[in-house]
């Protein structure tokens, strides 16, 4: 690993890793885990905004296009038709070798925070925009993240931060009542 990237150790808790190409970067990236100087480290994706006390909202995760027709397996033709979902990283080997004719599967790079579609239109004629068909996206394992505490593995509903947060409010009125 040391031979295609370099490492600058921030904290205890966070490594900045450059790659130098795409593939390195697809390799790593969608791993979501690895071993770094013997710790077991979680990788996400670098952010101008990048804050080391919160867990980016930016993840890869598998996206199907089931009864997307076969001669459309093509990284180059799922790439534009996923931009509203997300960075299109790579198909998997099924895909590329399109052995499984039920559906394509991609690995997209998606944001947590944002609205994933559901279908996508497929125009097939370019002087009539209404010839086409919608295209079903389905999601697999979108990992839970927390608005409130901006860490993955939880809803807002279960944040324990805002659940804290919340009864350190209750308390301040229930002590402002009593005096």
């Amino acid at each position: 690993m040391d031979d295609f990237m370099k490492k600058l150790t921030v904290d205890c808790r966070h490594v900045f890793i450059d790659l130098e190409n795409e593939l390195d970067y697809n390799t790593i990236w969608t791993q979501q885990r690895m071993t770094i100087e013997g710790k077991l480290m979680r990788i996400q994706a670098w952010t101008p905004n990048f804050k080391p006390e919160e867990e980016t909202p930016i993840v890869p995760i598998w996206v199907l296009l089931p009864g997307l027709p076969w001669h459309c397996f093509k990284k180059e033709f799922i790439t534009p038709l996923l931009e509203s979902v997300g960075k299109v990283l790579y198909l998997d080997t099924a895909s590329i070798k399109r052995t499984r004719a039920s559906m394509a599967k991609v690995k997209v790079q998606v944001d947590l925070t944002k609205d994933r579609p559901r279908h996508v239109w497929i125009g097939l004629d370019d002087e009539d925009l209404t010839i086409g068909r919608w295209q079903t996206i389905e999601y697999e394992n979108i990992p839970p993240y927390c608005a409130y505490c901006k860490h993955q593995g939880h809803m807002i509903g279960d944040c324990n931060f805002k659940i804290r947060d919340e009864d350190s409010k209750r308390m301040k009125v229930l002590a402002g009542k009593t005096q």
